[in-house]
């Protein structure tokens, strides 16, 4: 059992237009991977991958495989920026996302930073 939050549908095979594809219910807690730390890593580049990062690294995957625009919304200091650029720095190491070349560009914003004054430079 569980709610939509706790299970997601695990796809095996290729998915073909006049096949059923097959697919079982798994829990998101079975597909956190262990943390393994590398002293290389600067502190601030470490991602400790949780029950949280993880869907939403599967979702952000989905829907920019797709081609689909993404829009992650939510409190200060949830972690969004961190998925965001985990997902980044991963994709653009191979050099694509979704079958396009990526390179990204990662602009900063705090919480108090007015849109206004990056709009108009």
């Amino acid at each position: 059992g569980g709610t939509v939050f706790d299970l997601f549908p695990e796809f095996s095979g290729q998915l073909e237009p006049d096949k059923e594809p097959e697919a079982r219910w798994r829990k998101w807690q079975e597909v956190v991977p262990a943390f393994e730390y590398d002293r290389s890593l600067p502190y601030f580049d470490l991602v400790v991958p949780t029950l949280d990062t993880v869907r939403f690294d599967f979702l952000l995957t989905a829907q920019v495989d797709r081609l689909h625009p993404v829009f992650f919304t939510g409190v200060t200091g949830t972690g969004k920026t961190v998925i965001v650029a985990d997902y980044l720095n991963k994709t653009s190491a191979d050099g694509f996302s979704g079958g396009k070349p990526t390179t990204p560009i990662v602009i900063n914003f705090s919480a108090q930073t007015p849109s206004l004054g990056t709009q108009s430079t």
